[in-house]
Order: C-alpha cells, then structure tokens, then sequence
C-alpha cells in the first residue's frame, strides 16, 4: 500500500466521525486533545496512515 492510499484510507474513516469521536481515536494513540478540531484531524490521519500502512506489510 502507497503512502498516498493509506493517507486517502484514513481521511475516509474519520470523514464522518463527530468530535467526541475523534478525540477518543486521538486519546488511544496518546494524541494530544486541542480544541481546534482541525489540528487533531491532521494529526489523527498521520497516525492512521502509519498504522495503515504497517498493518499492509505485516499481511504481505
């Protein structure tokens, strides 16, 4: 899987996450909760496409 497939895998699975959502997803992966959503959005896909992309390589 290419950085930009799981980068686009992550946007679509917290595309219609709430706020409530969002910051549970950021607190068990010891992200930082702020109060600008947008911020903890951006870091949520990068860790989301990290992990994407490790699980990827551990099935292949």
């Amino acid at each position: 899987m290419k950085r930009e497939e799981a980068e686009e895998r992550a946007m679509n699975y917290i595309c219609f996450m709430n706020l409530g959502q969002i910051e549970s997803e950021c607190q068990e992966r010891g992200i930082k909760i702020s109060k600008n959503r947008a911020v903890m959005e951006r870091k949520l896909i990068a860790a989301l496409t990290v992990e994407f992309m490790q699980q990827h390589y551990r099935k292949v």
